[in-house]
Parts: C-alpha cells; structure tokens; sequence
C-alpha cells in the first residue's frame, strides 16, 4: 500500500476448499458410547431413546399444510402436491416421521428435491452419510453423499438442509443424542445388570467352597453344571443340593446395588425431559 497516490489494486484471496465434517461443540463427541456403536445402534436398542424420538416422528407425520395469497386460501397448487405426495416411493406420513427421526437423532435432515419431467420430488438422504464441502469464503460449494454403494455430489440447490441450532457448528446441526450418550449408556448398564439379577433367579453372586484340592479341568466342569441346573428363569426356586464337602457362600448385595429400579425411573426421565417428552 502506498501512502501517496493510487492505492495499489489487492488481489482476491486464494480459493480453497474445506470438507467439514461432524456436529462436534465443546468437545461432547469425544465421548465413545461403550453400549452403542452410533446413533442409529442406540436407537435400535434402547427402548426409552426409541419410544420418545418415535412419539415425536408419529405427531409430526400428521402435519397438514395451508397455502395462502392476498386473496386467500389456495386449495390447488404444485407445492401443495410436492408436500402431500413427496415422491412416487412413499406418502407424506411415511416421509415426514422419517425426516423427524433423522432430525432428532443426527441434527440433520437433507431432503434432495429432485425434478422429474414437469414435477418435483422430495426425497430424504440418509445423514451419516453427508458431507459438506465449503469455499474459503464459508459458503457450502456442495454436499458429498458418500454411502457404501453410491457416491454422488449435490449443488446447495438440489439439498434443502434442516438442521436443529448447533452454536458451536455453522454447517451440522446438534442432534439430542449427543448430550444423553452417557444417560443412555447407563441406562443399558443397568438393564444389563437386572437381565443378570433375573437369570441368577435375583440371588447375588456367590463362593463356592470345596474342601481339598481339585484340578482345574474338574473345577470347570463342576462350574459348568451348575450353571445347568441352576441358572436361568427356568431354574428359579429350585433347590440347591451339594455333595462331597462343598459349601455355597452368598456375596451380600447393597441396597443401592438393588435399587436397579429406581436408576431406571430416572434415566428414562432423564432422556424423556431432553426430548420434552
């Protein structure tokens, strides 16, 4: 720059291309769920995450949508066609709590609005599989759509981007699963530890005495038949018969070990009030 005369002319930055990927803020996707492989796993199988995220998808699917002017309402017209029959493939409800669910459970939802002869259509992207490519000037240049079969590239027209408010991500939205990972691992903990109490007919564990010495082959196969005739629901109240000098020992359970009930109440709240359930 000079100080007299013409200001000499800058040249534009340099055009660079970023892949932004992932929905992290304030470091809460680095923790690794020790239950569940990833969202769509904890939502097959935790029953409360699924049950709240599945009552909101369901009311959602009801939605019904008016058309208006300056002159009023609109009974027929081409969007109102694209929002109550998406796609050839599927219905507005179908399509709808499907794009909740993602909402919910990623942060994201891409619906691709694809045109077919004279008509739009409007189909949904699975969102673990997208990516957002941005230019150095932050504006989204496209989305990569990377599954295990298909890899394909959509301009910013082609994705219409629903996302829930993330402050710490311009580009990925916040899912709710992020924030209750560790509620929901707890939560399968604790079912766990009560399928345990259940199979053990809700006896806690226990010592084995044996007077004398037994090599370890006899040790497991005795461990092992007693498995058999004792363990499971099958089994429960049976009586237990021991021979040959051996003694059976109960390991006291606490009370705040056996109040697995009350841990499940408020995990379930917990996930039911992020959700607003």
């Amino acid at each position: 720059m000079k100080i007299f005369g013409r200001k000499q002319k800058e040249s534009p930055p340099e055009k660079k291309e970023v892949i932004i990927t992932g929905s992290g803020i304030f470091g809460l996707n680095n923790y690794i769920s020790s239950e569940y492989s990833n969202e769509l796993d904890a939502y097959a199988r935790n029953y409360a995450l699924y049950a709240c995220i599945s009552k909101i998808a369901q009311a959602v699917s009801g939605i019904e949508f008016l058309l208006f002017n300056s002159k009023g309402q609109i009974e027929d017209h081409p969007v109102l066609d694209v929002l109550y029959y998406p796609n050839h493939r599927e219905g507005s409800r179908s399509f709808y709590q499907k794009l909740a669910t993602q909402l919910l459970l990623f942060g994201n939802s891409y619906v691709y609005i694809a045109k077919v002869n004279s008509k739009a259509e409007m189909y949904l992207l699975q969102p673990n599989t997208i990516r957002i490519e941005i230019d150095n000037f932050g504006e989204v240049k496209k989305y990569i759509y990377q599954s295990r079969y298909v890899s394909r590239e959509f301009s910013p027209d082609e994705i219409c981007h629903i996302k829930i408010p993330n402050p710490g991500n311009d580009y990925y939205g916040f899912s709710y699963y992020e924030p209750i990972k560790r509620i929901i691992d707890l939560l399968g903990i604790t079912e766990k530890w009560n399928l345990k109490l259940i199979n053990n007919d809700m006896r806690p564990a226990g010592v084995l005495e044996y007077e004398g010495a037994i090599s370890e082959d006899q040790e497991k196969e005795f461990k092992r038949r007693f498995r058999d005739m004792f363990q499971g629901a099958m089994n429960a109240g049976e009586n237990i018969f021991l021979k040959g000098g051996v003694k059976w020992k109960p390991i006291s359970i606490s009370a705040k070990d056996a109040d697995w009930l009350n841990l499940i109440k408020t995990y379930t709240r917990q996930i039911s009030n992020v959700l607003n359930i």
